[in-house]
């Protein structure tokens, strides 16, 4: 699995056209301009500390099952309930985890009848993924009417997303082609196409993306004076390398693999934003459809998750906003014909097991200890609060708060809870 290879965005990613007041733009400086050539820069630094209090705890005694090198159904011992899995060590940090800093490098050539091309060089740091090629495209456009752009970029159904929440659309391409037109005022429709991800589609890696297409479209309404309505939606679509053939030696090691990564993927989403002067209010919705791997060695068939989402900000005076907001998820998952339903009763399963032959689904329909992407029903809460002081136009002082709980149910049960609390104070230089 070469996970290194996938370009994964953080929900603070996701966040950064619109996390500021709808009203503030990024700021662009010219290095050069002359006989219709342009050339510019722009960026930002986000640096914090942080401290996150992150860990996994069973919710009922649950052990391992796995297979040994002859084929023999083992078990481990039990884990009692109210183990901790996985846990952070709670240290403040200082760093860009958490953070979205980065450099964009773009030229302009005006060409005749209202026309110009464009080239677009961008790149970003976090700790997360180091130094990273964010943006490079490049674009025809024609004023007032739209444009087409090649290349690795960001999509417009990034704004199609309003409160911070999580989203089920694709943001980002690295190899697409997307068209735009923005010919009536407050209409922005974009469509696009991304080809593979890498040389060799063929090679079994459901990490990386084989094709995917989608659409979006935004348009802001004024409705009175300093007054706002902003409607979006779009869809996407995802299809993945898939994981198939595996060895019996390699079952343990990719049925992560297997139940996290799905083979196909549509989503869905609809946002609703009103703005009055220094309040802004908005709201999601969303749901997206992921076909798991064809492999026989995964029980899952499909995976259908629910999105919501609600933001509320204002601006205290022209230097200081707060905002906060709340989202859920809630997922459901549908097993293949013929697989058995998924326990974590290891006792059950071994006397079905050993008392006959069941087909090789039956195998891998046991939730293990820890297991946290194997389950029948998943429900996610998020929120977050947030305070933005501007010290300068280009420089912004910050506090936030984040809060992220997770439930896993098995057979009607809770398995597994996953919480995240994360604290930080920054600083933004934008230039």
């Amino acid at each position: 699995m070469k996970t290194a290879q996938s370009f994964k965005l953080t929900k603070i990613a996701l966040m950064t056209g619109i996390m500021l007041t709808a009203t503030s733009a990024q700021a662009v400086y010219n290095l050069y301009k002359k006989d219709g050539l342009s050339l510019d820069i722009g960026g930002q630094i986000d640096m914090q500390a942080t401290k996150q209090d992150k860990q996994f705890v069973l919710q009922s005694p649950m052990s391992d099952a796995y297979f040994d090198k002859t084929n023999n159904w083992l078990w481990s011992d039990i884990t009692p309930k109210g183990t901790k899995l996985a846990v952070t060590d709670k240290k403040p940090r200082l760093g860009q985890n958490h953070g979205v800093s980065y450099v964009d490098f773009r030229g302009s050539q005006e060409l005749p009848n209202d026309w110009r091309v464009t080239g677009n060089v961008g790149f970003g740091y976090s700790n997360g993924r180091d130094f990273y090629l964010s943006n490079s495209s490049l674009s025809f456009d024609k004023r007032h009417l739209g444009a087409i752009s090649l290349g690795r970029q960001y999509l417009h159904t990034n704004y199609v997303n309003r409160t911070g929440t999580d989203t089920p659309l694709d943001i980002f391409s690295s190899s697409a082609v997307r068209l735009d037109y923005y010919g009536v005022k407050g209409l922005q429709t974009s469509a696009y196409y991304s080809f593979a991800g890498y040389h060799d589609v063929t090679k079994e890696n459901n990490t990386e993306v084989d094709l995917g297409y989608g659409v979006s479209a935004s348009y802001r309404l004024p409705i009175a004076h300093s007054q706002s309505l902003r409607v979006a939606a779009g869809y996407t679509h995802s299809a993945y390398n898939p994981v198939s053939n595996i060895v019996l030696e390699e079952r343990i090691a990719n049925k992560n693999t297997l139940n996290r990564y799905p083979q196909k993927v549509d989503g869905v989403a609809a946002s609703l934003e009103y703005q009055a002067g220094k309040f802004l209010v908005a709201a999601d919705i969303g749901r997206k459809k992921e076909d798991m791997s064809d492999s026989r060695n995964t029980p899952l068939d499909e995976r259908n998750t629910d999105y919501l989402g609600a933001k509320i900000a204002y601006d205290i005076n022209p230097v200081l906003q707060v905002s906060a907001g709340y989202g859920t998820k809630k997922a459901k998952t549908n097993l293949k014909k013929g697989a058995l339903a998924l326990t974590n009763d290891a006792d059950a399963l071994r006397e079905i097991y050993q008392g006959g032959n069941p087909n090789d689904l039956a195998k891998y329909s046991y939730v293990g200890a820890g297991e946290r992407y194997l389950y029948d029903k998943v429900d996610t809460k998020e929120a977050y609060v947030q305070m933005d002081y501007r010290i300068r136009p280009n420089v912004r002082v910050y506090g936030r708060y984040d809060s992220e709980e997770t439930i896993y149910k098995v057979d009607g049960k809770d398995a597994g809870k996953l919480t995240d609390d994360n604290v930080r104070v920054g600083m933004v230089f934008t230039f």
